[in-house]
């Protein structure tokens, strides 16, 4: 597993992944449900030492920076609610990475097919993309 990391904060007892956003940030709905893992894979990565032995370490922390300019140009948020419980930081991280090990060993070690539209319904419906996909081919609709 390989990324980049918009920003890490080190401090001597743990590690802040911070991800910029000129948009609008996932939903903290979606961070939970693993819909959007990158920041939870970006700290499995620091943990490994994969960023380096000065970012190496415990995470304490997800955010997302909206960064869009305006009356507010710069609005911080929490990846999984401002109030987290005690453990749900843990549990998410390790949620996170135990989904993407099933995922990897099903699709590059395993009989799991790649399919064109992985989630229709959380998904949009239609990209202006689909013809090089051949999703319609892949869907039966040809």
């Amino acid at each position: 597993l390989k990324g980049r990391a918009d920003r890490i904060d080190a401090s001597a007892s743990a590690l802040r992944i911070l991800d910029y956003k000129t948009g609008s940030p996932p939903t903290i709905r979606s961070v939970e449900t693993l819909y959007q893992t990158q920041l939870a894979l970006l700290a499995a990565i620091a943990h490994a030492g994969g960023f380096g032995p000065k970012v190496r370490g415990t995470t304490a922390s997800l955010d997302y920076l909206q960064l869009s300019g305006g009356l507010e140009p710069g609005k911080e948020r929490w990846a999984l609610g401002k109030d987290p419980q005690a453990g749900k930081l843990e549990d998410h991280l390790k949620a996170a990475f135990d989904d993407f090990t099933a995922l990897a060993a099903g699709w590059l070690l395993g009989e799991q097919p790649f399919r064109a539209k992985q989630h229709m319904v959380y998904g949009r419906r239609f990209s202006d993309f689909d013809h090089l996909a051949r999703v319609a081919e892949w869907l039966g609709r040809r």
